[in-house]
């Protein structure tokens, strides 16, 4: 239920900031309460869903301008750092995941845009996870790790070739890694992140 959920959310098909009815839910799919309810809970926990005593729960609305803003000033803070001692750290076991990663992510990108989001989101979040924990600094991780950056972002992606452009930065990602360069992976990753913002700033002046 959880993942339904989620789909659900990540497609847009539960709008941004819009009422989740339980009785609805359950009826539509064709389950009890109490899943939905412990679904509900982890989803809160990622802030894509907020509850109201006595209301009950809606989708959390998309970042505004001001976050968005914040939340990649503070990724092209860290995680060129991270990507670089990456690079130095990582052994191979680790190098050969994001490989793996980064071809899942290939694999979903040539799905249905909108069925293929959640997943999508999810593998992006591990790719990023593993290098962040291959870099060895867990105060850096765990606060990109809170921020449950690739679920909130991959909301704002209305088209596939935001995922495709996003699927071949992250092939040069790892081949900067794998080379053992600082240098190149902190710039293939100040390069990634730069352009993903680029990608997904268009909606806000869209809005304008």
């Amino acid at each position: 239920m959880y993942e339904t959920l989620l789909g659900e959310i990540m497609s847009l098909r539960i709008e941004p900031a819009g009422r989740i009815n339980i009785d609805d839910v359950a009826r539509d799919f064709g389950v009890s309460q109490t899943p939905i309810r412990e679904a509900l809970r982890r989803l809160e926990a990622e802030a894509l869903v907020e509850k109201t005593p006595y209301v009950g729960y809606r989708a959390s609305p998309l970042l505004n301008r001001r976050q968005f803003k914040e939340l990649y000033d503070l990724r092209l803070l860290l995680e060129p750092f991270l990507a670089a001692e990456a690079a130095a750290l990582m052994d191979e076991t680790e190098i050969e995941k994001l490989e793996s990663l980064s071809l899942s992510m290939e694999v979903t990108a040539t799905g249905t845009p909108r069925i293929a989001m959640s997943r999508f989101a999810r593998y992006d979040e591990a790719f990023h996870a593993t290098i962040a924990q291959g870099a060895g600094n867990r105060l850096i991780e765990g606060i990109l790790s809170r921020q449950h950056i690739h679920l909130h972002l991959f909301r704002l992606m209305l088209h596939g070739r935001v995922i495709t452009e996003a699927v071949d930065e992250h092939a040069v990602l790892v081949e900067a890694i794998r080379s053992r360069s600082r240098d190149r992976a902190a710039e293939a990753m100040r390069r990634h992140l730069t352009r993903s913002r680029d990608r997904l700033e268009v909606i806000y002046d869209t809005d304008d």
